[in-house]
């Protein structure tokens, strides 16, 4: 049996349950504040290779952008770590990294 106790580290808590919906709503508000764009749509493709600033290019229902950097927090089954992998060699670039499906 597993037993985890606060005050055998000195603290109070050993950690907190946070709902994924609220996580999500304050680092949307804080991405927006912060001056980000947020397109809503559908991943079409990250075509292999980057530009010469290390850019990649991302092409969905919302139109093309260029990024710097790509966060893939859409599940399991995540249609960028896929289009990633897909568009790459398995290895990582000095400038990204990826994780295979």
């Amino acid at each position: 049996m597993l037993c985890f106790d606060a005050a055998e580290v000195g603290e109070p808590n050993l950690g907190y349950i946070i709902e994924a919906q609220r996580v999500t709503a304050a680092l949307l508000e804080s991405f927006t504040q912060a001056g980000g764009q947020l397109l809503e749509g559908e991943l079409r493709a990250i075509p292999p290779g980057e530009d010469a600033s290390g850019r990649l290019e991302v092409q969905s229902t919302a139109g093309t952008l260029s990024a710097q950097l790509v966060i893939g927090a859409d599940g399991a089954q995540s249609a960028v770590r896929a289009a990633l992998a897909s568009a790459r060699a398995p290895a990582a670039t000095s400038r990204s990294r990826w994780w295979p499906a």
